[in-house]
């Protein structure tokens, strides 16, 4: 793999990383309340802000 393609190859995995993490915080957004501890949402939207920067 060349360079360019590796980079390439690891934008695309974070991007995909900050979907799959997207579409988690979401799923945690509709738990009742109390079925998730309540510092998970935001330190999960913390982490998906530095990985998507």
């Amino acid at each position: 793999m060349s360079g360019a393609s590796f980079a390439d190859h690891e934008v695309g995995r974070v991007e995909r990383a900050g979907a799959r993490m997207s579409a988690l915080i979401e799923e945690v957004r509709v738990l009742p309340e109390g079925a998730a501890p309540h510092w998970l949402l935001g330190q999960a939207e913390t982490a998906l802000g530095e990985l998507t920067g």
